[in-house]
């Protein structure tokens, strides 16, 4: 197998860049991001309203089954979206297309156009709005383009759907996306891991705060965690018709009750009740180390009880690329606030062959080196299925890292395209580095 090929282009727009921060236990693990682990008892309507971010094929007793206090990840039983090729994905948008919900260009790749038409459909017909392709979701598709209604009675459908859940279908941002294997490195030291993915659950290792379980929606604080020092559980309760809060609209309202037990102490449980308000407070342009992002700013209001502590948190969250690029937890009470920024995301390569991912480490060093700021290198192996495009940013000024760039790679698939973002600096030795990660950018995942 080679190690790939690579070539050069011209200029090209910015692209985007992702990041994810959970919003983890404050008043709990005594620090900003105490990492937590599973769901205890999910509130009947909210597995009833089936409106993203929440999977409502999930149970009350499967998400029983994830939680754990072990120092072993839990296990969690596997969602229902069906297996995905360019064949399937290419059906799916033809009649989706064909049915007005304009899915972009019929290509049989997975990208965020799809994922909208998909909940955009799945709100007009009842289906759970959670963007995946199911069984049922397959079944209700084939019905509605055999009975093929026009672009009018979708339009209806839709109005109909606003006037009861109070959004439209087309104000559906894309849901936050994580991949198994997917590290995120942060200003601040801190490298997370995506253990695995199951539906709506999302399973982290950090190489701070041990190993958690969160939603994708990491408005919801994390649902149980294992720490060296703490372990514990939360009950999440949200509202009928909960979800993403939207710019100028409804806002997400939830409750949760946490039980903590510390480990020096296994004898030592406390318990504290949570309630929290997030609001969307309309767009921001930031300018980060690890490039310019379109973002949303998402503030969520809290307090707790019986401390009676009140703190904010706020994310820029960048819906293109499904994460958010900074963080901020503001405590009122003592005056103190404290900000996470996104250094870079490395996704995965740890299976893929040597040769294969010995190319794309020379592919990202090359274009470090010598490509112009905006110039795309794009780079392919035959021994995998995946296109990565590297565009790199301007040259900064050096720092204690040496001298750095900004870069976005494109990773693009049978299953759509996704967008990484990153800061590398050159070492005095040649070495391209992430600042925090402590292994070659070229090599990513692997150089552990």
């Amino acid at each position: 197998m080679g190690t790939g090929s690579h070539r050069s282009m011209g200029p090209r727009g910015p692209g985007g860049v992702p990041i994810f921060r959970a919003a983890l236990a404050w008043a709990i693990c005594g620090f900003l991001l105490a990492g937590c682990e599973s769901l205890n008892d999910l509130n009947d309507s909210l597995k009833e309203s089936g409106v993203w971010p929440f999977n409502a094929d999930e149970t009350a007793e499967a998400a029983e089954g994830a939680s754990g206090a072990g120092d072993e990840p839990v296990t969690a039983g596997a969602g229902d979206e069906v297996a995905l090729d360019a064949a399937l994905v290419d059906k799916v948008q033809t009649q989706l297309a064909g049915l007005g919900y304009q899915p972009g260009p019929v290509d049989g790749a997975m990208g965020p156009k799809t994922r909208a038409a998909i909940r955009r459909y799945q709100v007009v017909v009842g289906l759970p709005v959670d963007g995946r392709i199911t069984e049922s979701f397959l079944a209700r598709l084939e019905e509605s383009a055999e009975a093929g209604p026009p672009a009018q009675a979708v339009a209806e459908a839709e109005s109909l759907a606003e006037a009861e859940i109070g959004i439209s279908p087309a104000a559906l941002q894309p849901a936050p996306a994580y991949d198994a294997g997917t590290r995120y490195v942060y200003a601040d030291g801190e490298v997370r891991k995506v253990l695995k993915v199951d539906g709506a659950r999302v399973y982290w290792e950090s190489n701070k705060n041990g190993q958690y379980v969160a939603y994708d929606n990491f408005l919801i604080p994390p649902l149980s965690w294992v720490s060296s020092e703490t372990s514990g559980k939360r009950t999440v309760d949200i509202a009928p018709g909960a979800f993403w809060p939207q710019e100028g609209g409804r806002e997400l309202a939830l409750s949760a009750t946490t039980m903590v037990e510390h480990r020096s102490r296994p004898d030592s449980r406390s318990e504290l009740n949570e309630s929290w308000r997030c609001r969307d407070y309309g767009a921001a342009r930031l300018s980060l180390r690890a490039g310019v992002f379109q973002t949303r700013k998402l503030v969520c209001d809290g307090a707790s009880e019986p401390d009676g502590a009140h703190l904010q948190r706020v994310w820029h969250y960048a819906p293109e690329i499904g994460h958010y690029v900074q963080f901020e937890e503001i405590d009122g009470a003592q005056g103190v606030s404290r900000r996470s920024e996104l250094v870079a995301i490395v996704p995965s390569t740890e299976k893929w062959p040597p040769a294969a991912r010995a190319g794309l480490g020379w592919a990202l060093e090359h274009a470090l080196e010598t490509a112009a700021p905006g110039e795309e290198t794009d780079w392919t192996s035959s021994a995998i299925d995946i296109r990565v495009s590297i565009t790199p940013g301007p040259r900064a000024a050096s720092d204690e890292n040496g001298a750095c760039r900004n870069y976005a790679q494109t990773w693009s698939g049978p299953e759509g395209s996704r967008v990484y973002p990153g800061l590398a600096c050159r070492q005095p030795d040649g070495q391209w580095l992430i600042p925090g990660l402590g292994a070659d950018v070229e090599v990513a995942e692997g150089a552990d």
